[in-house]
């Protein structure tokens, strides 16, 4: 399957939720999504 080179996409389609057309590999990961971590009571903050 090819994919263009240059894709153009408006701002109207990128607010529509559109994205460009790129192969499954090449999927971009932004971020990570930390672990939470239960440190005991709640809203209470560690000492330093």
């Amino acid at each position: 399957m090819e994919f263009p080179k240059i894709q153009i996409i408006t701002l109207q389609e990128l607010l529509d939720g559109k994205t460009p057309d790129l192969p499954k590999s090449h999927e971009i990961t932004y971020y990570k999504k930390a672990k939470r971590i239960n440190r005991g009571v709640k809203g209470e903050q560690s000492r330093l």
